[in-house]
Formats: C-alpha cells, structure tokens, sequence
C-alpha cells in the first residue's frame, strides 16, 4: 500500500531544514508541518508577542511539497483581525496554535476576537490544553465554523504509563467528536504506554478515538523532536502505519490525507518518473550519476534521447534536451531528479 505521510507537527528548528528532509527521507516522510518552538518573538508596547518565522519560511519556499507551517499570534495584539486575515496569504502558511491559554483568559472571553477572527478567515486552529478539554468546548460550540484541532490527543503533561486509569483524559476528547468542527492530532500518547513497540495498549485508544471522530478527523503526529527517550520517530509512524487495527483507507487518512485536507495544504507533486538524457550528455551524466554515490529512485527509469520518440502517457518527464511538453533541466538535475524522483524548480 502507498501512502503519503504526512507528519502533523515538527519542530523543525531542532534540526535544521538539510538534516530534517535527510531524517524524513530516511523514514518515509513525505512532508511534514512546522511549529517553531522555542519562539523567535519581540514584544509590542501592549505586552503581547510578535513571532517571527525565518526558517520556516525558508524551508516552506525552498521545499513547497515538503514543508508547511503553523504561525502563532497573541490574543492581545492590537492588529489581531489583519495579523490572522494574513495567515493564509503567506506560502506555506497554513494556521495558527494556541498554546495553553490559562483558564482565567478562556473563562473570560479572553480570546473571542481572536477566534472570532480565525472563523471569518477561515484559518485552521490548534489547541493544545493538556488535560483541560472542557474549558475549549464553550468556543467548539460558539465558533461552529472554525476548524477545530487538539494537539496531542488533550493528553496530561504528566502521565504514568502504569496507572490502570492513565486513559480516562480521553473521554474528555471523546466527548468533543459531537462537534464536527474538531479534530484530533494524535500524538505523545505513546508516552502512556505500558508495552513495548507497536504500543498495541495505545494503539486501542486510537481505535476508540478513530471509531469515536472517524478518520477523516484524525491526523497523525510524531512530534518527533520532542519525543527522545520514549519512542524514536520510526516508530512512532510504523506503530500506526504498520497496525492491524486500521484498514488501508484508514491509515491513508490517519497518516497524511486528514492533515491535507483539515489544513487545506495544496502541497505540489514534484515526482518524475523518467529521465530523458541528451545522447552528448549521456556520458557525462553516467559520470556524475556514478559520482553521487546513490542508487537510482526505484519509481524512475532513465533513457537516451534517442530512443524516446514522445513520453509515455501519464509519465512525469524530464530531460536534457528540449522535447515537446516536457522539463528542460541541466545533467545536474538530471541526476538529482534520478536519485531522489523528483525535479524540483530552482527557487531563489
């Protein structure tokens, strides 16, 4: 079964983007979106922060189809209605989080006009409230428009992988699958856990919450950064991907096409499946193919110019020479588009 993977939240500054896309690759993320944490902010006069998002920004430009990202606003910013209606406007940008509002501010309207505003723009909107469901649904059921997500499942902070009762803070969440404007990035449960890989104590849990919101609410996260010592993030996708619990058509959903869709990623698809090679390049490319000291993608077959008259139906095609209807790139290219399957444009 193919599946594109989608990693619901990453850190990505933990990392850096090169040795994040080489982490992915190895595996099997296709793309994956971005939470700078801790925050790069400044503070207005009023108190409240400003964030900015330099390698996001870098990372959604320079790699569209593997990296997009969530932005942060403060609910007392004074331009609070243009700082959201902008969210979307910005390339890979594609919603905001709010973390951990205190009580008193929820209690007391403290964040109306910012939900107010994430509903007239439609602009997706995490939640993370560990173990403090009930104090978000007042606003699930105000702003019934308003995309809805709960980070890691509402789980505790806190959590006790032995106590026979370390599941209940789900009911909490269950209780919210009445809202069709919620849904559920499912991650860190694993801390719970009181087995070993696959987790099948957790994997359970998620049935419930899968049987509870239906797929096509459940996004699947590693938070893989944050997630050293208890479980690596191979194991955090194949636990899901790899489980009995779920049919194809769930796990399709679970692990990328909930993320897409809930946050609306029009993520391009830069695959190439052939390589069309110039006859005057093809030594040199061999050369440097050789050189790279990687094998060949398995999806793409390469061929001289010579022996292709026109691409194949439904090919994704590049060359080195100028064919009708087909992308021209370098030898360099070529080779990277051989290894990796895709032909990225240069993006400055």
């Amino acid at each position: 079964m193919t599946v594109e993977v989608i990693d619901a939240q990453l850190h990505l500054n933990y990392l850096g983007i090169e040795p994040g896309l080489a982490a992915m690759d190895a595996v099997g993320i296709d793309g994956a979106i971005v939470d700078l944490w801790p925050l790069s902010k400044s503070t207005l006069p009023n108190g409240a922060f400003r964030c900015s998002y330099l390698l996001a920004e870098e990372a959604a430009r320079r790699f569209p189809d593997r990296f997009a990202y969530v932005a942060r606003i403060d609910h007392r910013d004074p331009d609070l209605d243009d700082m959201v209606g902008s969210v979307r406007s910005v390339p890979g940008r594609l919603g905001i989080r709010i973390d951990q509002p205190s009580a008193d501010t929820l209690r007391d309207g403290g964040h109306d006009k910012l939900f107010a505003a994430a509903e007239k723009y439609n602009v997706p909107t995490w939640v993370i409230l560990p173990n403090r469901l009930k104090e978000i649904e007042p606003y699930v059921r105000r702003f019934q428009t308003l995309p809805f997500v709960i980070d890691h499942a509402g789980m505790p902070l806190e959590w006790d992988h032995f106590s026979p009762t370390r599941f209940e803070p789900l009911q909490d969440l269950l209780a919210l699958a009445v809202y069709s404007n919620v849904s559920v990035k499912w991650g860190h449960v694993t801390k719970l856990s009181a087995d070993a890989f696959p987790y099948p104590d957790v994997l359970a849990q998620l049935r419930r919450v899968v049987d509870a919101f239906g797929p096509e609410r459940v996004m699947w996260e590693s938070d893989a950064t944050l997630s050293a010592g208890y479980q690596t993030w191979a194991e955090a996708l194949f636990s899901v991907r790899s489980a009995e619990l779920f049919d194809d058509s769930e796990k399709q959903w679970l692990l990328g096409r909930t993320a897409k869709t809930i946050m609306r990623w029009d993520r391009p698809d830069f695959s190439i499946n052939h390589v069309v090679v110039a006859d005057d390049h093809w030594n040199e490319y061999q050369l440097r193919l050789a050189g790279a000291g990687a094998f060949p993608h398995k999806r793409v077959s390469v061929s001289r110019a010579s022996e292709v008259s026109a691409p194949l139906p439904g090919e994704r095609t590049m060359s080195t020479v100028a064919l009708p209807n087909v992308k021209v790139a370098s030898i360099d290219d070529a080779v990277r588009a051989t290894i990796e399957g895709v032909f990225r444009p240069s993006i400055c």
